[in-house]
């Protein structure tokens, strides 16, 4: 089994612990995965998040993530499967500062989404079936943020404790556990960011 995952987040963002900041931004993640059974096969998503959000104060920040996600897999036969979705998120963190330069946070996401998947040649007559989707996601995730300078952060957030579920169709899937990010498309564990200043 081969996995190959990559995060990248470039995120024009308030710099961390500074009441009435405001921030905007943007994350990218990727992950493809690959098995061979006797026939390959490989399975990719994908997910941008354009995020807005504040400082409420010095120790609380708020955010709204609009989430856009996408999967697919495919085999040595052509595509299985294609999916798609809009997913919203909203979120919450609590920082605690460790000295001039650098701060920890804890923080709560919590997220929806509604789209399609198109299932290829399943049909009665070997046509692709395409359905709705809907999923729901929260997890608890913490990180460390690091004051490059004055108006630019570093920014590594890990997803702790999640529960996510997706509904395609008739057929509903969940999972809760350490490692899971509350996202049923993206799957990533860690997020880089860095941030920038433009509101104080």
């Amino acid at each position: 089994k081969i996995i190959g995952t990559f995060v990248f987040s470039a995120l024009f963002v308030g710099a961390f612990a500074q009441g009435g900041s405001w921030y905007v931004g943007g994350l990218v993640g990727f992950n493809s995965e690959s098995d061979d059974f006797g026939f390959n096969e490989t399975r990719t998503s994908w997910s941008f998040d354009p995020e807005v959000g504040t400082f409420l104060n010095d120790q609380w920040s708020v955010g709204l993530a609009l989430g856009l996600n996408g999967s697919s897999s495919s085999n040595d036969n052509g595509d299985v499967m294609s999916s798609s979705s809009f997913a919203p998120t909203v979120y919450g963190r609590r920082w605690w500062s460790l000295g001039e330069n650098l701060n920890l946070f804890a923080g709560l996401d919590v997220g929806f989404g509604n789209g399609s998947t198109t299932m290829y040649a399943t049909g009665p007559n070997g046509e692709d079936e395409t359905m709705d989707n809907s999923s729901f996601g929260t997890n608890v995730n913490g990180g460390v943020a690091y004051a490059l300078a004055p108006d630019w952060t570093l920014l590594f957030k890990f997803a702790a404790l999640g529960y996510e579920t997706n509904t395609v169709g008739d057929n509903s899937t969940s999972r809760f556990g350490l490692a899971a990010d509350g996202n049923v498309t993206s799957n990533q564990f860690l997020f880089i960011g860095l941030y920038w200043t433009f509101m104080k």
